[in-house]
């Protein structure tokens, strides 16, 4: 079992390789065939069926034989030699094969299909009927009477072994769907795309509906898991070890030549291990809460929230709409009064208070409608007096000295400065920057040119004070150069600058 477990499995090499798009086709063509009982597969019946496709014009029989040859060694297809068709010894020798998908490539094609078939997001569905199907087929199975002893005799233990596999496998298959429907659609509910949708107008047509379809399915989870609670809850245990052992008896008298017969009591412990999940999805274990009621309770949140989102979405509408209407309503109730004072009782009734005051706290209330103000715990506020000369109490801090770190700072970046200087410095010739002389340029000095001629182009006489302090002049010349620097090449224009003055010149800067 380890062995299995931990093993590599080449059979889904096929799904992610560069021949990809032509293995899929070809063993999607012996799944289709395998769903119509046709296991073996001729190479010209594939290739005819490939020749069908756009992709396969120019796919010839040499193509798919080395195609089928590399699934054989991934061990997707099983070859076998066809011998009915033999007229000499050359015909045999040549060793004409069938095709035959292998097990594990026929159950990844059923999942690739599935995926296919589920899209980007969840399925499911709350099937009500579910519950119904796996209620009756549970009340068959542990259905008992008493015997002359008093002890209880099960129906279900007088019939043949096929017959009770079969009520067990049916039973768990609506469990197995019941549980993986639900959790899919409530999924669904949840995903981003699902909850932009609630919150847009076209949801309240919807509203209903949903609301509708998750209530019929609580109320039916409750009536039909109180039932199978109590059923589970009742079944004896020497019925549990009885119905194990004759399951596996059925399925190890399944004959089959690709191994060792399995061991009937691994089978028979695999039966007691999915019948004590069934009495934990609706009982609970180790004081933990039953699967069925957080199921309830999930679904129950969801209906919720989706009320939560249809009562937004009114609200923002019905502040949209006037309220004409409304207030010529009230004045009606105002022109009925025949005092000022009811006037005023009627005033505080639908306006409320004149000048209300508003308590707030730092408390979390949530979301949850069914919560009120009374649930929480009482909140201590802190009320700080209404005197201008209030002031709060502050503890006197100690004043750090930082004049050794913005020493150093300083020297850091004066150093940093001189060094940039030096640079300019070292492509200046005859108080000329030519760039077709340049050979290979600093980062900086790239960067420090570019500004140059930003500024310089932007100055009525193409002039600019440099950070160094000269005063350059921008003068375009013929053709273009490269700017070599150690994080790649750049192509500009060919450039000279003039160096006007030294640094320290008063000349203003235009």
């Amino acid at each position: 079992m380890d062995d299995l477990l931990y093993r590599r499995i080449p059979e889904t090499a096929y799904l992610d390789t560069e021949n990809t798009p032509r293995y899929r086709a070809i063993l999607r063509f012996f799944f289709e065939q395998h769903e119509r009982l046709r296991h073996y597969l001729f190479p010209e019946e594939i290739l005819a069926h490939l020749h069908q496709l756009p992709r396969f014009q120019g796919y010839g029989m040499a193509d798919l034989q080395a195609d089928l040859n590399a699934l054989v060694e991934k061990k997707n297809l099983n070859p076998r030699q066809d011998t009915t068709r033999v007229t000499s010894i050359h015909d045999f020798k040549n060793k004409r094969f069938r095709y035959q998908a292998t097990p594990y490539t026929i159950e990844i094609e059923r999942l690739v299909r599935k995926l296919a078939q589920l899209g980007q997001g969840f399925g499911g569905s709350l099937e009500i009927t579910l519950f119904d199907s796996l209620l009756q087929r549970l009340k068959l199975l542990v259905s008992s009477e008493k015997d002359a002893d008093g002890k209880p005799r099960f129906s279900i233990l007088q019939e043949p072994d096929d017959k009770i596999y079969q009520l067990w496998s049916e039973m768990f298959d609506c469990f197995r769907k019941m549980g993986e429907n639900a959790s899919d659609y409530l999924a669904h509910l949840k995903t981003e795309k699902v909850e932009e949708r609630m919150q847009t107008e076209a949801f309240l047509v919807y509203k209903d509906a949903f609301k509708r379809y998750l209530e019929n399915f609580v109320v039916q989870l409750q009536r039909a898991a109180a039932h199978i609670e109590q059923l589970l809850g009742g079944t004896d245990p020497t019925f549990v070890e009885a119905l194990a052992g004759r399951l596996a008896r059925h399925e190890a008298a399944i004959p089959r030549l690709d191994g060792d017969p399995p061991d009937p009591e691994e089978l028979a412990q695999g039966y007691r291990l999915k019948w004590r999940a069934l009495y934990e999805w609706f009982h609970g274990t180790d004081g933990r809460r039953s699967e069925w009621l957080s199921l309830q309770d999930e679904t129950t949140d969801t209906i919720r929230r989706l009320t939560r989102f249809a009562q937004r979405i009114g609200e923002r509408l019905l502040h949209a709409h006037g309220r004409r209407k409304d207030y010529l309503h009230l004045a009606k109730w105002f022109a009925r009064l025949d005092s000022l004072e009811e006037a005023h009782q009627l005033s505080g009734v639908v306006f409320g208070v004149e000048r209300p005051r508003h308590l707030t706290t730092e408390h979390e209330f949530g979301d949850d409608t069914d919560v009120t103000i009374w649930h929480h715990p009482p909140a201590v506020v802190k009320v700080k007096p209404s005197v201008r000369t209030f002031r709060e109490r502050s503890r006197p801090n100690p004043v750090h000295s930082y004049a050794n770190e913005r020493d150093a700072l300083l020297r850091a970046h004066l150093r940093q400065k001189e060094s940039e200087r030096q640079l300019v410095e070292r492509i200046i010739r005859d108080r000329r920057i030519v760039l077709s002389d340049l050979d290979h340029v600093d980062p900086y000095i790239r960067k420090t040119l570019l500004d140059w001629i930003g500024r310089c182009t932007a100055s009525p006489r193409n002039q600019t004070r440099a950070e160094t302090g000269h005063r350059v002049r921008l003068a375009a010349e013929e053709g273009r150069v490269l700017l070599e620097s150690e994080d790649g090449l750049m192509e500009m224009p060919n450039y000279t600058f003039s160096i006007i003055d030294n640094p320290g010149s008063h000349e203003s800067n235009p």
